[in-house]
């Protein structure tokens, strides 16, 4: 099972993560990306990465562009396929997540 992380790295900003459990059963804080209506997970496409449902879009790459400085507005732009109802909704995922974590 894939989950949402929130955690520290090297540089005082918080980030999140996609990272699979080690194994089925074990108890870990975070909610699963599969119970998020927008994204996709298929080993067929992009190698199993969780994507946005009705593209090849990773999830994370919505990540990594706010990360650098992007705006949404500016994501959906620049990734056409992925709808803002989509975006919004993996970012609401995204904070119900942390909270829960």
């Amino acid at each position: 099972m894939t989950q949402l992380f929130a955690g520290w790295c090297k540089v005082p900003r918080p980030f999140l993560c996609l990272v699979d459990t080690p194994e089925p059963g074990a108890k870990v804080k975070g909610m699963s990306w599969q119970e998020c209506p927008s994204v996709v997970k298929n080993p067929e496409i992009m190698s199993g990465e969780y994507v946005f449902r009705g593209t090849r879009v990773p999830v994370r790459a919505l990540f990594q562009n706010l990360e650098d400085g992007a705006s949404l507005e500016e994501f959906l732009q620049w990734f056409p396929g992925v709808t803002r109802n989509q975006a919004e909704e993996v970012l609401k995922f995204a904070e119900q997540s942390l909270l829960a974590a």
